[in-house]
């Protein structure tokens, strides 16, 4: 019973921290403007649950940035010997 509880105040907590830098990069962007932020700040974090093409590009998106993530911490390694 108590395992169940710590996975909700958990799931409670990630939740609340996407949504809150969600915000935060939200607030950021309207104070920078939006000819100097970043063009991915278009792709907003929803986008990712329309079960339509925001899915896909989501996945996508997800699935470059750990390839890349990945060569370069292999790359690191071989350095690193």
């Amino acid at each position: 019973m108590l395992d169940i509880q710590k996975r909700r105040v958990r799931l409670l907590l990630v939740i609340t921290g996407v949504l809150a830098l969600s915000m935060t990069a939200e607030k950021s962007r309207e104070l920078v403007g939006k000819e100097v932020s970043s063009k991915s700040g278009q792709f907003t974090f929803m986008n990712c649950f329309d079960m339509g093409s925001g899915s896909l590009t989501c996945t996508v998106k997800e699935g470059v940035k750990l390839y890349v993530n990945n060569i370069r911490s292999a790359h690191l390694e071989m350095v690193r010997q």
